[in-house]
């Protein structure tokens, strides 16, 4: 939308200046003729959007899953699975929630995100979402407070903010890939300095039920987690004074 008003507005003053020139006084051209350029490198610079592919597999990406039955411990560093369940195991019920977050800092300082879209891939075979007990609607937060991969656990969790929340409407089909619009909440990790990422949590943790996503390490490399962001620098602000 802004190239379309620096167009339009580069049209109505070089049409003004053609019409009758000697309306104009000297400084007043000079000044027309910089703002011009100005807004001829503005719309060019505008129209170079930038398209960036993030993956979880990245060196800098982080990758957790925290578990109700080992709660001092991430468990999502080696797992092929990106999950958020509540179930049993060896007869004991228990949960898990899943937080990742991408290397972001190929995002340059003052940019202007145009658009995201986080893209997790459903598991194929016998572990796939699962409404065996009841819905398995979901809630996809912004991580709002520092945290680490190597420290992570259920019992030391990061604060997340329920700011522009995503919810995720439960699903029936167990091999429902998501491909989600989370543009507010990778502005929101960009604007704040502290946290970022995102942390995925059953709306009902209560067993059986479950999103089974691939992960990070899933031997099918193209199911892996990605941030699609696309963007543009922010432009300096230039100002022409009369002398």
């Amino acid at each position: 939308m802004a190239v379309v008003r620096y167009s339009n507005f580069f049209v109505v003053l070089l049409n003004m200046y053609r019409m009758d020139p000697h309306l104009l006084k000297i400084k007043t051209r000079v000044k027309v003729l910089l703002s011009l350029l100005l807004l001829c490198c503005s719309q060019h610079i505008l129209s170079q959007v930038v398209t960036l592919d993030l993956r979880a597999d990245h060196p800098n990406a982080k990758n957790a899953i925290v578990w109700t039955k080992q709660p001092n411990d991430n468990v999502g560093t080696t797992s092929q699975n990106l999950e958020v369940a509540a179930w049993t195991w060896d007869g004991t019920p228990g949960s898990t929630r899943s937080y990742f977050d991408f290397d972001r800092s190929q995002i340059p300082a003052g940019a202007v995100i145009l658009s995201a879209r986080l893209d997790l891939f459903a598991l194929r075979g016998t572990a796939q979402h699962s409404t065996l007990s009841g819905p398995n609607d979901a809630y996809l937060g912004r991580i709002s407070s520092n945290w680490s991969q190597s420290t992570i656990s259920w019992n030391n969790q990061p604060v997340v903010s329920t700011q522009n929340e995503i919810y995720f409407s439960q699903t029936p089909n167990a091999a429902l890939d998501y491909l989600t619009d989370v543009t507010q909440l990778v502005k929101d990790m960009q604007a704040s300095p502290v946290g970022g990422g995102f942390r995925l949590k059953l709306n009902t943790e209560s067993y059986y039920r479950r999103l089974m996503f691939a992960s990070h390490v899933h031997p099918q490399t193209e199911m892996r987690p990605v941030l699609h962001v696309r963007y543009y620098k922010k432009l300096p602000t230039f100002t022409i004074q009369e002398s």
